[in-house]
């Protein structure tokens, strides 16, 4: 989701260097979850508009801006806990909700760009050390119409 950065972000994106630390912070929920995963990509926790989001080392790739593409991207977490892994496998539908957010150190509350809600954890891989997300939004346009599955010869007592 793209919106205008705050008027202090603008400086920091303009300088040719600054000290500025922007920080992406990955969130992943579901309403049958304990938890909620917060992960921040730096080496120390950070407190963002009250909730707490954990170091992690995470690699966001984001879609492919090609036309007519459905956008999936990925998300890699590397060296994350078991109970990650146990959350994502405790579930089946609804899926995940996920978001990336980008925010500065400076001003953790306000969040300079989001992807925004609607994407969802479709799939996940993983190894001995880093854990793969597939993301996607739910492709409505690829959905069947109930209409078409209906027939009478397959549903004599609806017609």
């Amino acid at each position: 989701m793209l919106r205008e950065l705050s008027p202090n972000a603008i400086p920091s994106l303009l300088a040719n260097s600054t000290t500025e630390e922007w920080i992406l912070l990955l969130t992943i929920s579901h309403p049958d979850w304990p938890t909620t995963i917060r992960l921040a990509k730096r080496r120390t926790p950070i407190i963002s508009r009250g909730n707490q989001y954990a170091e992690a080392e995470f690699r966001p790739v984001p879609p492919a801006q090609a036309e007519g593409e459905f956008r999936r991207w990925t998300v890699a977490l590397d060296n994350t806990d078991l109970s990650t892994l146990a959350l994502l496998r405790s579930i089946n539908i609804p899926r995940p909700d996920i978001v990336v957010e980008l925010i500065r150190a400076a001003d953790p509350d306000t969040v300079e760009m989001s992807t925004g809600p609607g994407y969802k954890v479709f799939s996940y891989s993983h190894d001995f050390q880093t854990i793969q997300l597939d993301i996607a939004m739910h492709n409505l346009v690829g959905e069947g119409f109930p209409g078409g599955t209906y027939l009478p010869s397959t549903h004599p007592g609806g017609f």
